[in-house]
């Protein structure tokens, strides 16, 4: 490569965009520094931050899916009256017995969703801006419930957990409807918005299988749901449980990104890190509800130690923040990032 070459390179790798920067990031490739991104929340787990996150980290990547995803509605399930009351969503057991999982039937998700997910599309177009949605990669991302996630939320966790040994036919017949249903949506949402950008998968259930089981209770749907975008979509899996001893599913699963919460990052980093960039994993609230500002910038140079050398790290929290998690703190990582991550390390 001639200079000139040379120079255009680092030209060009100073001059990133959020997006670029983090699509980069996946592919396993050093860039201009460590990408940081901020899933904050506001006073509790229903709310958002009310601040402009774009304005106050404009180097931070930030995702913004359509509101609406499949979910157990779709089967006939109702909200539990105690949703109104607490901050998650709770749903009435739709599979009481066994032979619940039989009756179950594949629905219909384009009359279902699409009106929906129009809508969701139309309204933010019509408040972003054209370069914010360059920047960031907004209006062409699309986000999941894997199948065992989904299932609990039908059957509960620990009963699904059961079912996996006995009765693992029926438990795998809902897996594959719940994996037609998230591939029949990640289909409308390419129709509506484009070729997808960024897939959001989120399941939990890798942490409670083992070895033994991970192959046949999950690598095969999961696999399944991220072959369904397109193909140049960043494929982001998110579980921040402890899945030390099935590290090795994640790239198994074809996932580009793997945000991470209880897994030592430098484990992560010497078992999957030439696979998978990483995305963490700064814990939620010892540290960053919690702690000192001094405490998470030096926690974040820590990781950034660990896991950015070579390329193939984003800096995180370890799932989603707390509810008011202070901004001095989140400003620290977010700065830790821009200095400390800057490459060449």
């Amino acid at each position: 490569m001639e200079m000139a070459d040379v120079s255009k390179c680092r030209l060009m790798r100073s001059q990133l965009t959020p997006w670029e920067r983090f699509e980069a990031s996946a592919r396993l490739e050093e860039v201009d520094f460590v990408q940081c991104y901020l899933p904050l929340r506001g006073a509790s787990y229903r709310e958002g931050p009310r601040v402009d996150l774009v304005k106050r980290y404009p180097e931070a990547i930030h995702f913004l899916t359509p509101g609406v995803q499949p979910d157990p509605s779709l089967f006939g399930a109702r909200m539990d009256d105690r949703n109104l009351g607490v901050e998650s969503d709770w749903w009435e057991p739709l599979i009481r017995s066994e032979e619940d999982y039989d009756r179950l039937e594949m629905p219909d998700v384009r009359a279902e969703l699409m009106p929906r997910l129009l809508g969701d599309y139309r309204r933010l177009r019509a408040r972003l801006e054209k370069d914010t949605i360059e920047r960031y990669g907004f209006l062409a991302q699309c986000s999941i419930l894997g199948p065992v996630d989904f299932a609990s939320e039908m059957r509960g966790y620990d009963r699904l957990l059961a079912d996996l040994l006995h009765c693992p036919a029926r438990v795998q017949r809902l897996f594959d409807l719940i994996t037609r249903v998230n591939v029949e949506w990640i289909k409308l949402c390419q129709e509506v918005l484009g070729e997808l950008r960024l897939l959001w998968l989120a399941d939990h259930g890798l942490t409670f299988m083992s070895p033994r089981l991970y192959p046949s209770f999950g690598l095969p749907y999961w696999r399944r749901e991220l072959a369904a975008a397109s193909r140049h979509a960043v494929r982001c899996y998110h579980n921040e449980g402890d899945v030390t001893g099935v590290l090795e599913a994640v790239p198994e699963m074809g996932a580009d990104v793997f945000h991470l919460g209880w897994v030592p990052l430098v484990e992560a980093k010497s078992r999957i890190g030439d696979r998978v960039c990483l995305c963490g994993n700064l814990n939620s609230t010892g540290l960053l509800l919690a702690g000192s500002r001094s405490e998470v910038a030096e926690a974040a140079k820590n990781a950034i130690a660990v896991a950015a050398p070579g390329g193939g790290f984003i800096l995180s929290s370890s799932g989603g923040m707390a509810p008011r998690t202070p901004f001095e703190n989140v400003d620290a990582m977010y700065k830790a990032a821009k200095t400390s991550g800057r490459y060449p390390l």
